[in-house]
């Protein structure tokens, strides 16, 4: 049961209310109710300003220790001297300088000619005395390539897994003195496709590659057609095995054209010669989109076969790119 309480009037004074009285009370207490009610009513809110301003955004800590790790090695790489050809040394200094320039740019996948740079690497250390072994050299390549291969197994996106594929691959390939590195196209934005795509992708390459190799042996004798032959072989059995992956995927493998529109002419040897080279950069090519699209676990080996294919390159006297896969 519910009661209501309704406010009594105060007693009256001795000799009654006056119309002066009467009058001041009824003015009164409107006043007092509505200050009694401001508490729970007014919707003004009052205090100090709780609004805090947006967080600055800040660059990514791969990127940050990255970009440190590959300063370290740019000033290590100065130091070599003698152990390796100037030019060499140079030229890796060069590619070292264009990948920290990426990652320390606001955006690494802009493809831009002039990055902008949204921090400086905090390792700046000056150039190594001469006198370091090839041999330290090596190992701290090495070590900074597996680490840009770790950040490719762990990214979080295709694109981004191709650019640490990218680096991972051009530190492994010139952890010794070779062909110099050339520059070539910064990395940029990319839609990569699925992975058994472009496993087909990369295996038309190596059915092209094929063809042109049995050209070589057609046309030549020797050594010289020993070589093609040893090559032929390993590159059947690479065939075979992106066939096995690719069906493994649930996608059926694209086999051999009568013919490829090949990157450069096969009338003689000396343009066989010419053109395997070429053929071999673009099998090199096709295999970073295979590290993007490869699942997490798979990336690793991706980027090791890609680094394999890489050396197929360098041991025919062809360069490798600052940025493979961006061609």
């Amino acid at each position: 049961m519910s009661s209501t309480h309704q406010l009594s009037p105060p007693p009256a004074p001795a000799g009654g209310w006056s119309r002066r009285g009467t009058l001041g009370l009824l003015l009164a207490a409107p006043v007092a109710a509505l200050a009694g009610c401001a508490s729970l009513t007014d919707p003004v809110v009052r205090g100090t300003n709780s609004l805090e301003p947006p967080p600055v955004p800040s660059p990514e800590p791969e990127f940050v220790a990255a970009a440190d790790e590959v300063e370290g090695l740019r000033a290590l790489v100065s130091g070599l001297g003698a152990a390796a050809p100037a030019a060499w040394v140079e030229a890796v200094s060069a590619m070292l300088a264009a990948h920290v320039a990426v990652l320390t740019s606001r955006d690494p996948l802009g493809g831009l000619a002039t990055p902008q740079p949204w921090f400086s690497p905090s390792a700046s250390a000056p150039p190594a005395a001469p006198g370091i072994g090839l041999e330290q050299w090596t190992s701290a390549a090495a070590d900074l390539a597996g680490a840009h291969s770790a950040r490719a197994t762990g990214a979080a996106s295709p694109d981004l897994a191709m650019l640490w594929a990218s680096l991972a691959a051009a530190t492994t390939l010139h952890a010794s003195p070779g062909p110099v590195p050339v520059a070539g196209p910064l990395p940029g934005p990319v839609e990569v496709d699925e992975e058994a795509a472009c496993r087909n992708v990369l295996l038309a390459h190596l059915h092209a590659l094929a063809q042109l190799l049995e050209v070589g042996v057609g046309i030549t004798d020797g050594e010289v057609r020993t070589a093609y032959q040893n090559r032929l072989a390993q590159v059947r059995g690479l065939v075979v095995e992106q066939q096995a992956l690719i069906r493994a995927l649930g996608a059926d493998p694209v086999g051999p054209l009568p013919g490829y529109d090949l990157p450069g002419a096969t009338s003689t040897a000396d343009q066989v010669a010419a053109t395997w080279t070429l053929v071999e950069q673009q099998v090199f090519a096709a295999h970073a989109p295979v590290a993007a699209a490869s699942p997490s676990a798979g990336r690793a080996a991706a980027i090791t076969a890609m680094e394999a294919q890489g050396r197929a390159v360098q041991g025919r006297g062809g360069s490798i790119s600052f940025f493979p896969g961006w061609v």
